[in-house]
């Protein structure tokens, strides 16, 4: 970005009767590079860096994979057979997240920080997202589990955001709410609690209990499955409001992108980056059918 010396003396080349489009962005370069990870800067751009009207500048470094539909599949089955032979005893649970890759509880939390995040809409055809979050539910109970003898008793979170369809789906509400409320019930041993994000608690419950067709109480949706009323009432166990509430000041969290992204959420992740420093490592998961779009 241009010093407001240099963007003055450039003022004159602006024409007037440019866009506001083209205004807005006329003191701001761009500069994509395609390489392989870990690639060396080109000249272009390290002398662009070191240029006296540049004050400025963020570096975003961006990993991208495109496996077929055949191969995104093969490795979802993959992680479950995985995870049902890490089940079959202690040691092999403690293990099970190193079979992505990761080598030890502090490399894993070092990259994705102490609390995760799921964007997602499980509805009825969301059969892989719902694999997906329990994998990854799994696999930081693993991790967490190989440090807890060392470390005291870590706790860790896994946070489904469900605000996308907060207002418009009964059904994938209750299904965010029963999962979260399973995986509670299984993981809590592990130091690890899942819990859903909603703007409204109370129109949770309304719009869960119209789908249900039962009266708007928690009782009833305890009735239906326990563990999931305790995440709509007042505690320690309900569903935050916003990340910017239950996310550390200056910490670190996984991002995994399952499902579209509304203006909450958007404002969510800026606000906070702005306001607290938090710093994000987003996945975007795409479905198998988009994968499997030839790529020019």
């Amino acid at each position: 970005m241009p010093s407001p010396s240099g963007m003055a003396a450039a003022a004159a080349a602006v024409p007037a009767a440019g866009s506001a489009k083209a205004e807005k962005f006329h003191h701001t370069q761009l500069r994509t590079v395609l390489d392989a990870a870990g690639g060396e800067v080109d000249d272009a751009w390290r002398q662009l860096l070191s240029c006296s009207m540049n004050v400025s500048h963020a570096d975003v470094r961006i990993q991208l994979a495109l496996p077929s539909s055949a191969a995104a599949e093969e490795r979802l089955l993959e992680g479950v057979e995985k995870l049902a032979e890490a089940l079959s005893s202690a040691e092999g649970f403690a293990g099970f997240y190193k079979s992505f890759g990761w080598a030890s509880p502090d490399e894993y939390f070092g990259a994705l920080g102490e609390a995760q995040v799921m964007i997602v809409d499980v509805d009825h055809n969301d059969s892989d997202d719902r694999l997906a979050i329990i994998l990854l539910a799994f696999q930081v109970a693993s991790a967490n589990s190989a440090r807890r003898g060392a470390a005291g008793a870590p706790a860790c979170t896994v946070y489904l955001d469900a605000r996308t369809y907060e207002a418009a789906s009964g059904l994938t509400m209750w299904r965010t709410l029963q999962l979260a409320a399973r995986l509670n019930q299984v993981l809590a041993e592990h130091g690890v609690t899942v819990k859903p994000i909603f703007s409204d608690c109370k129109q949770i419950l309304d719009l869960v209990s119209g789908y249900l067709q039962v009266s708007a109480e928690l009782s009833s949706l305890e009735a239906r499955a326990p563990g999931t009323g305790a995440l709509l009432q007042d505690g320690p166990s309900r569903a935050p409001k916003c990340l910017l509430e239950c996310l550390a000041t200056g910490s670190l969290a996984a991002v995994w992108l399952l499902g579209g992204v509304c203006a909450t959420q958007v404002q969510d992740l800026e606000n906070c980056q702005k306001r607290a420093g938090i710093r994000f490592v987003i996945f975007e998961q795409a479905q198998p059918a988009w994968q499997s779009v030839p790529v020019p």
